[in-house]
């Protein structure tokens, strides 16, 4: 069933996503990871989290896109990946707070059961930082899969033997002299009308995607 659905709806899908594709409004934007940032900080732990610079030395790395896939010809993480697993090793030897921005898994090609599948060495060093209480992981676009699926606990469960909280950003305080800065990290594609509460594109994200067209606008 599954495969004709995807044989009835590919060419639509994608006709769609060409025709109306992202338009984002400046005002828009602002105006969403605005309310973001408010939300973070009046409401710690349920959009994101607060984490003080100083309480982690200012050790933070931070990836986003890596776009786990299921080792076939789509799969731009596969070549990369010997390079993510050797980084992540120095970061977390040196006692690094790890990031994970959005898009880390390709859920709008692939199905999660593959992903997971091809993917075990990564996530098992994802999980070292897990282990140090020295993780955050924040949805995006492409894996709105986290932030909507009731069950999306129990996967992740499944992939790093505890329950984890995905969020949409945090934000780092960090006092320069008399001067406080807060530096919000989210994946940045709020917003942008085809990506932030789309109903098209929640439905195939959570349907880990029939097509592979999205405009996408990140930020920092």
């Amino acid at each position: 069933m599954r495969k004709l659905l995807r044989i009835i709806l590919l060419k639509p899908v994608l006709w769609a996503a060409q025709k109306f594709s992202s338009k984002p409004e400046r005002q828009r934007i602002f105006n969403a990871l605005s309310k973001l940032f408010d939300d973070i900080n009046q409401y710690p732990g349920k959009k994101g989290l607060v984490i003080p610079f100083e309480e982690r030395a200012g050790k933070f790395i931070i990836f986003s896109d890596q776009h786990k896939g299921a080792r076939n010809g789509a799969d731009d993480f596969m070549l990369a990946e010997p390079n993510y697993l050797a980084a992540l090793e120095f970061y977390n030897q040196n006692n690094f707070f790890f990031i994970s921005l959005g898009d880390n898994e390709e859920l709008w090609e692939n199905r999660l059961s593959k992903v997971k599948k091809y993917n075990l060495a990564t996530f098992e060093a994802e999980k070292k930082f897990i282990d140090r209480n020295a993780f955050v992981k924040i949805f995006g676009n492409h894996d709105l899969y986290w932030d909507n699926d009731p069950l999306a606990w129990m996967q992740l469960k499944s992939i790093y033997g505890e329950k984890l909280r995905v969020y949409e950003g945090v934000i780092l305080p960090v006092n320069i002299g008399d001067r406080k800065l807060e530096i919000c990290c989210t994946h940045g594609h709020q917003g942008d009308a085809s990506s932030d509460g789309n109903w098209l594109s929640k439905f195939f994200g959570a349907a880990s995607g029939f097509f592979a067209y999205q405009p996408q606008y990140s930020c920092l």
